[in-house]
């Protein structure tokens, strides 16, 4: 009788020790997963600016036709908004066709680069001079200074149907700030983000790309910028 009350005994010490290893687990769990309430996103749809007349491309390039016919094209607000600084820009040369969706231009910062797609197709008829010796000016003045090519288009009738202009656009833009939301939530939740916010645990509306590994950007890129 004294060794079945031992084992019993023992039996409901093990059986004790691992419920409540099972119950720390648990707590621990719950204590490291990431809450979303957690994550401040420091930006808003009115942090973002869309111009009236601009046709934008579904990857965050506009074009806009001037007065010669020539098509300028270049980053928007919202693409340049992923960036604290642009520190380098890699650009096709003047003479070359690209097609609309096509590879346009990669904007570098530090050892991060993103890259974005042409909004028309056409020839390069020529490139910002200004933007290659200060690639600044595209967070500057991304729809003024910061222009990237002119380009003489190719299908503009049937291409130019795909952007988006005017209050369609400012539509678009709200649907794709909540989107980017989304997308943060999601890497923020998955434990992707880097560990380097702000003191407030927050993100702010500049330099999203900060906070982003190599594999949250491939992510962004898919998402976002194709």
């Amino acid at each position: 009788m004294t060794v079945l009350f031992i084992i019993l005994t023992f039996a409901i010490i093990i059986t004790t020790q691992i419920v409540m290893k099972k119950l720390r687990e648990r707590n621990l769990r719950e204590v490291a997963a990431p809450s979303m309430e957690n994550i401040n996103l420091g930006f808003n749809v009115e942090d973002f600016v869309v111009p009236a007349g601009l046709f934008f491309y579904k990857g965050h390039t506009w074009a806009n036709v001037t007065e010669s016919g020539e098509i300028k094209v270049g980053l928007s607000d919202f693409g340049q908004k992923l960036f604290t600084n642009i520190d380098r820009l890699e650009l096709h040369q003047s003479g070359e066709d690209i097609g609309q969706g096509d590879h346009a231009f990669v904007v570098k910062q530090g050892d991060k680069e993103v890259e974005f797609h042409a909004p028309i197709s056409g020839k390069i008829s020529s490139i910002n001079k200004k933007l290659l010796e200060n690639p600044s000016l595209l967070k500057k003045s991304p729809y003024e200074d910061g222009w990237i090519y002119k380009m003489k288009p190719q299908s503009l009738s049937k291409e130019i149907r795909r952007l988006r202009v005017a209050e369609d656009a400012r539509k678009w833009i709200i649907a794709e700030v909540q989107r980017l939301k989304e997308f943060l939530m999601g890497e923020y939740s998955e434990g992707r983000l880097l560990q380097n916010t702000m003191a407030d645990g927050g993100i702010p509306v500049d330099g999203i790309i900060n906070f982003l590994n190599d594999s949250s950007i491939k992510r962004m890129q898919s998402q976002f910028l194709r």
